[in-house]
């Protein structure tokens, strides 16, 4: 028993050992006081150890949130809106102006303990209501991509300026496809100018290589918008001037075809298009009509000298007849006459231009470069026989003249152009 005992207090100090010798054993009628003593042992080299429980008392704005927001303690306020009452504070809420108009003026709710809001705006719910008015209790703003134009929304109604920015920069870092329609007609709405710029930024950036493929998203454009996006400067237009021309057809196309918005991909909804609209030409061109006047907007706001520098696309544009001739004809007649002054050395192009003049009447025309390796391609065909070679680089481009005509093509030969690039 001894070689047992000590087998467990081997490493136990001396006074423990005297205490534990000390101790009386108890008599058990089981036999089993060896058992006992070993636990009492145990329990002496392990004591169980005393844990401090600490419970985390609520910070004051936390406390404020749930004592009077969410509970309603000590409420002087009644606000009635979509059916439900909140137990408020008047102290609370006049940090909006709406209230403290409404608390200080000569309204009719001043005195009322409680006050009724006709929602009419149908982008107000109850969360929105929820989320907006707990806000004035509580300085945090948590925000669900759900709920962010009706948050928007109920913050334009209260005049919350502060709310209806930090909702701004939530919806401009999450905009996409989805999105983008919706976020743009909202910050119309409620003349939030930022987030209207920067859904503008992203369409004007993405509409030519992206959105077209997505023909709901597509028609959904407005007259308005597409005209804005079509005049911009800063439309990211890839190839040239005839791409942006074919978007707008596939654009009125799907409008006036909703049934054919899941057929095929772009050239084969080209193709239909051009034979519905051909098949509709009764002698006036479709933007002449009744039918199609209200859609001429972001046609007109096309730049038709420069539709008109290859032969096909010229053609096809006249044999859709959806443009009136008109505008191609005086389109052709200002081409003509630049060739004349190019041929005849009157003109050798732009020496000193505007801003203004060069972000409006430019040849737009662009590439998508998929790395960052050299890439090299040929514009030409425009501009009086200028042939131009770009290279990218190194996140730099350069240009340079080609003089060789090996491609059937007219080239000018003048010693000296001049050309203008932004």
């Amino acid at each position: 028993m001894g070689s047992v005992f000590g087998k467990y207090v081997g490493n136990v100090t001396p006074g423990l050992l005297k205490n534990l010798g000390n101790r009386k054993r108890k008599y058990s009628q089981d036999n089993d006081s060896d058992i006992e003593g070993n636990g009492e042992v145990e329990s002496a080299i392990y004591p169980p150890k005393r844990r401090k429980v600490k419970k985390k008392l609520l910070s004051t704005p936390q406390y404020i949130y749930q004592a009077l927001f969410k509970e309603g303690s000590d409420s002087d306020i009644t606000l009635v809106a979509l059916g439900k009452e909140w137990k408020l504070h008047k102290i609370y809420l006049c940090q909006s102006p709406y209230f403290a108009s409404m608390f200080s003026g000569s309204w009719k709710e001043t005195n009322e303990n409680i006050v009724h809001i006709k929602i009419v705006d149908p982008k107000i719910t109850l969360e929105s209501l929820y989320t907006v008015l707990g806000s004035l209790y509580f300085n945090e703003l948590n925000l669900e991509s759900g709920q962010l134009v009706s948050v928007l929304a109920t913050a334009a109604l209260f005049q919350l300026d502060s709310m209806s920015e930090r909702c701004a920069e939530v919806m401009i870092e999450t905009l996409d496809m989805d999105v983008v329609l919706y976020y743009y007609d909202a910050a119309l709405e409620y003349g939030v100018s930022s987030l209207k710029e920067a859904a503008c930024n992203w369409l004007l950036a993405n509409l030519l290589t992206y959105v077209r493929g997505y023909p709901e998203v597509l028609s959904m454009i407005s007259v308005d918008l597409m005209t804005t996006l079509v005049s911009s400067p800063n439309l990211f237009v890839v190839q040239t001037e005839s791409s942006v021309y074919f978007m707008l057809q596939t654009w009125l196309y799907y409008i006036l075809n909703p049934n054919e918005k899941k057929r095929g991909n772009n050239q084969q909804v080209l193709e239909r298009s051009s034979e519905y609209f051909q098949s509709i030409y009764k002698g006036t061109e479709f933007l002449l009509t009744e039918e199609g006047k209200k859609y001429a907007p972001p046609f007109k706001a096309l730049r038709f000298q420069h539709l008109i520098n290859l032969l096909d696309d010229m053609n096809r544009i006249r044999s859709d007849h959806i443009v009136p001739d008109e505008w191609m004809r005086d389109a052709i007649i200002t081409a003509w006459s630049s060739l004349l002054k190019f041929d005849h050395g009157v003109d050798r192009g732009p020496r000193q231009y505007t801003e203004a003049e060069i972000s409006n009447n430019g040849l737009r025309c662009g590439r998508i470069l998929h790395d960052d390796g050299e890439h090299v391609w040929r514009w030409m065909g425009f501009y009086g026989g200028l042939d131009l070679v770009w290279t990218c680089k190194n996140h730099s481009v350069m240009v340079r003249r080609n003089h060789r005509g090996n491609d059937g093509s007219i080239l000018s030969m003048a010693n000296r152009r001049y050309i203008a690039c932004r």
